[in-house]
């Protein structure tokens, strides 16, 4: 019986290279009998292609940029084929507009024609690692990738959702039932997206209510040239200077996110302390931007978009149907600019009342800041109006190892009902990390505004209506420190005003892990939270001490007390998985027994929580919330469980293999290999990892790893080219029957990568191929294609004669 282990042993060959130098076979000791002479071109050099184009993955200095077809061509000066680089994808990569007016003037470039860059195939993973030195690109930060690498993404369409229902039932009381919804929906369309918001109430008692409203549906587009977002439709005058303002019109705008990491600005962070499995409503002017539930204790709200601005109401609606309400002031980083570099936010419309009801005046409404030199920036801006005029001037300093500041000085002039008024608001901002210290200011303010300065707003208000509550002074200071295994967060916000009371709002947090004999990390959480309003003054505390016992369950103490009440309970969690929680409280409530329990699920496809309350002669309720996002593009649709507000978000296609985990386990392919990986953060490098330790069974992934910078709200796409199939041991013959030369290369003709070199007598192992699978082999100047057949056998011990024609 002939045998093939000799066979084998020289398949592996090729696979073998230790010099990057030409290599010359003499094919005498081949038996190579009627198939004439072996194509051994491609081992004369490693990672040799036959001429052609290829699909190949392009990774520029070691970073994953795009999936291209690629011309691979002859050159008689070197061993292997060369790429032939498009001349429109040289432009992408950033380089020094000399550098790029010195090229020849060709469709495509060779190598050699690109001094000092370099490229070279890797046909093991089918990628083209190019390299460009620093010295050659515009601008070089290992945290900041150009802009001409942005991907403004697919086209499609996307709903993110959030649903909560409630049911309630008071003693001596009739039950209430509500149900709430808050969502973005959106399409995008090439760089343009189009969103909008919609909110849903409904409230059955024995009144009843229900509402339903679309608002903020705007379209906007990045303009990475200069580094400027513009929006058209309902949306906020997110100002550096004015107070922010909720318009239907048009903004052209400078984005700060498109800039370098260390001039970006905050997130805002909202903290507080609920009494019960509670419902968290953050809005802005009357439009809700964020609705969660919590359960009872701090919670600490800090995935707001770093877009939003200005001062957010916060409503904690408790289950037995209490209500408190606060106010949070977001901050921003002072007003800097690079030297020699413009920012700017222009904008023109008419105010909303938050929905969809447009009032006057119209406005228009400009600022700028320039950079004087490397620590200096001029800025200003006005906004003109009929009957309002605003103008206001500014510096800022960078400090260095201090932090930095702005300060800024801005009058009004307005006429309402025959009266003039003329004010000043006089401001100072400041924000420093303590790198030493491990502790962060990341803000701190104050603003004074004489009686007679009116912002916009309280002109439009004014002007529907009366003047109220005009502002006098405010300052706010938010912080952190991190110190020895303890770590603490403050924030502060003291507002006064001419015509109304003063209110101010304190949160100070802290917490720590340590070990207690065999228990280990155990957490104690220490909060207070002070609210000051017109008619009330609150001062909540909270102590809590959790436990590990074994695996992953924890018990848990907690105590509050505030707002008339002394509440105590202990609670017991346990984690199943990294997905689902459930959690049992008891206790005392008001000097009445309470009894509650929380589950809280998280698939692929969305998040559930159920909770359920019993205080005894006082209430008892349940509730459920669901969230998630529906994504659907021409490449593949697919359900996640993290959508918000029509945020950036990326599409990742396995080709159809299933169950393929991304990112540590956190997202899982559906049947059709799509998943969804929300939160990549725009204008950021963001990398997608295949769990190369949990591949499906006869699962294979080459380029494990890919990353992309994605343009805000995109819908970003990325292959991975996986291998699922059977493994095959087959005999290639020609449509004469002649058995395919040695060396010949096969290629999958759907990806374009390789898949196996054809050894003696034709005979070829194939891996990851599924019946019926198209063929392509390629030797000196020609080709043959096999389709391989319905059914595959279900060994690779015996070849299997196939013929390629």
């Amino acid at each position: 019986m002939k045998t093939y282990s000799f066979y084998k042993w020289v398949l592996c060959v090729p696979f073998f290279a230790f010099e990057a130098v030409g290599v010359e076979f003499n094919t005498e000791f081949l038996k190579i009998g009627e198939q004439g002479q072996a194509d051994l071109s491609q081992f004369s050099a490693p990672d040799r292609l036959a001429p052609g184009n290829y699909l190949v993955d392009i990774v520029v200095n070691n970073n994953y940029y795009k999936q291209q077809e690629i011309n691979f061509v002859e050159n008689t000066t070197h061993p292997q084929t060369q790429p032939c680089l498009p001349r429109s994808l040289i432009n992408t990569f950033g380089l020094k507009q000399e550098y790029i007016s010195s090229l020849p003037e060709h469709s495509c470039l060779m190598p050699a024609d690109l001094p000092g860059i370099t490229a070279r195939y890797y046909k093991n993973n089918g990628q083209l690692k190019i390299t460009v030195p620093q010295s050659l690109l515009e601008y070089y930060d290992k945290n900041y990738t150009p802009p001409e690498q942005w991907d403004n993404g697919i086209a499609g369409l996307m709903m993110d959702y959030r649903i909560i229902g409630n049911t309630r039932q008071n003693k001596h009381e009739d039950r209430v039932n509500s149900l709430s919804a808050f969502g973005t929906t959106g399409a995008n369309l090439g760089a343009w997206r189009f969103r909008g918001d919609y909110q849903f109430a409904n409230y059955s008692n024995n009144e009843g209510n229900q509402s339903l409203d679309f608002n903020n549906i705007h379209a906007f587009r990045p303009l990475p040239s200069i580094k400027s977002q513009l929006t058209l439709g309902q949306t906020y005058l997110t100002s550096d200077i004015f107070d922010t303002l909720s318009y239907s019109g048009i903004k052209l705008a400078s984005d700060e996110r498109m800039l370098p990491p260390s001039l970006r600005g905050y997130a805002p962070r909202i903290t507080g302390i609920a009494k019960t499995n509670a419902k968290v409503t953050v809005s802005q002017q009357g439009r809700t931007i964020y609705l969660t539930t919590v359960p009872p204790g701090p919670f600490n709200i800090q995935d707001l978009s770093s877009a939003v601005q200005g001062e957010l109401q916060i409503s904690v609606e408790e289950e037995d149907g209490s209500t408190s309400q606060f106010t949070v002031n977001t901050a921003s980083v002072p007003f800097l600019t690079r030297e020699g570099q413009i920012r700017y936010n222009t904008a023109m419309g008419k105010p909303t009342n938050g929905g969809n009801h447009v009032q006057n005046p119209f406005f228009t409404m400009g600022e700028i800041s320039y950079g004087l030199s490397s620590t200096w920036s001029a800025y200003g801006g006005t906004i003109l109006a009929n009957d309002y005029h605003s103008a206001a001037v500014g510096l800022g300093k960078d400090l260095y190892q201090f932090g930095a500041v702005s300060l800024d000085v801005t009058q009004a002039r307005a006429t309402l009902e025959d009266q003039q008024y003329l004010g000043h608001s006089y401001r100072f901002n400041y924000a420093k990390r303590f790198d030493s210290l491990d502790a962060d200011i990341r803000f701190f303010g104050y603003r004074f505004s004489d009686k007679k300065f009116i912002s916009l707003s309280e002109f439009t208000h004014a002007s529907n209506g009366v003047l109220q509550r005009d502002n006098k002074q405010r300052y706010s200071l938010v912080t952190a420190k991190q110190f020895d295994g303890f770590s603490t967060y403050l924030s502060y916000t003291h507002d006064a005003y001419w015509n109304a009371k003063s209110s101010e709002r304190f949160d100070l947090s802290a917490s720590t892990l340590f070990d207690i004999e065999q228990f280990k990390n155990v957490s104690l959480n220490i909060s207070l939270s002070y609210n000051k309003d017109q008619d009330r003054n609150d001062l909540v505390s909270y102590l809590g001490i959790s436990i590990p016992l074994e695996g992953q369950t924890r018990v848990s103490y907690n105590q509050q007390t505030g707002r008339g009440r002394f509440d105590q309970t202990v609670s017991l969690r346990q984690n199943r998985g990294k997905d689902d929680y459930y959690q049992l409280t008891t206790g005392g409530q008001q000097n009445n027994a309470l009894v509650s329990g929380f589950y809280q699920h998280k698939s692929d496809a969305y998040q559930l929580g159920l909770s359920g309350s019993y205080v005894s002669d006082s209430y008892h309720s349940a509730s459920a919330n669901l969230s998630g996002s529906m994504v659907s593009t021409l490449h593949g649709s697919a359900l996640h469980s993290s959508g918000s507000s029509g945020n950036t978000r990326l599409l990742v296609d396995t080709h159809g293999v299933s169950d393929v985990t991304f990112n540590n386990g956190k997202n899982h392919t559906n049947s059709f290999g799509y998943s969804i990986i929300d939160g990549a953060p725009p204008y950021e490098n963001f990398e997608a990892r295949v769990d190369m330790n949990n591949l499906p069974a006869n699962a294979e992934a080459h380029a494990p790893i890919r990353s992309l910078v994605l343009t805000e709200g995109a819908i970003g796409y990325l292959p991975f080219e996986m291998n699922q199939g059977s493994k095959l041991l087959v005999l290639l013959k020609d449509y004469r029957g002649v058995s395919v030369p040695f060396g010949a290369e096969v290629t999958n003709t759907q990806t374009g990568k390789a898949n196996a070199i054809v050894g003696e007598d034709g005979l070829t192992y194939l891996i990851g191929v599924k019946p019926e699978s198209q063929l392509k082999v390629r030797w000196s100047d020609k080709s043959c294609t096999l389709v391989l057949p319905q059914v595959l056998p279900d060994t690779v011990t015996t070849p299997q004669p196939i013929s390629c024609r």
